[in-house]
């Protein structure tokens, strides 16, 4: 969120930027399911039976599910201080008092830490993906006739 918000003070069109980077994507979050998020995120090794894949995918979805949540959280934060009376003149202001900055350095602080549980969420998810791919590719070196 750093790139998102590279400056003191936060502006209207900072926080809309982050808006129309995550909300597509939160919305498209919603509609996967265990399957597809597997299917997806295998890519070329989606058909690959490797062992405990059940127990794979589960896990998968779990950490998925947690980016997605905390994807949800994060969506209704910036929607709330966009929305937020205390903020809607200082978002479009041009010329601050010290006390103004100081209230926008610190929602700019705020909203930079509020991705942090998205970007756990995703670490986790990215190890667990990896794994899976490491699992098909030692499966279909066990049985090679299997592979696509």
């Amino acid at each position: 969120m750093d790139s998102f918000f590279p400056k003191d003070p936060v502006t209207a069109k900072d926080i809309a930027a982050v808006q129309k980077f995550i909300t597509p994507s939160y919305l498209f979050n919603l509609r996967q399911t265990k399957v597809s998020v597997a299917n997806l995120y295998l890519q070329q090794y989606k058909d690959v039976a490797f062992a405990s894949r059940g127990e794979w995918e589960e896990r998968l979805f779990a950490g998925f599910d947690c980016t997605r949540a905390a994807q949800g959280d994060y969506v209704k934060e910036l929607n709330s201080v966009s929305k937020a009376r205390e903020y809607h003149d200082l978002l479009v202001a041009e010329k601050f008092t010290d006390s103004e900055l100081r209230i926008l350095g610190d929602l700019r602080a705020r909203l930079i830490a509020g991705w942090e549980p998205v970007r756990v969420c995703n670490a986790k998810f990215g190890v667990i993906r990896k794994e899976g791919w490491q699992r098909a590719e030692e499966w279909l070196k066990t049985h090679p006739s299997k592979q696509n």
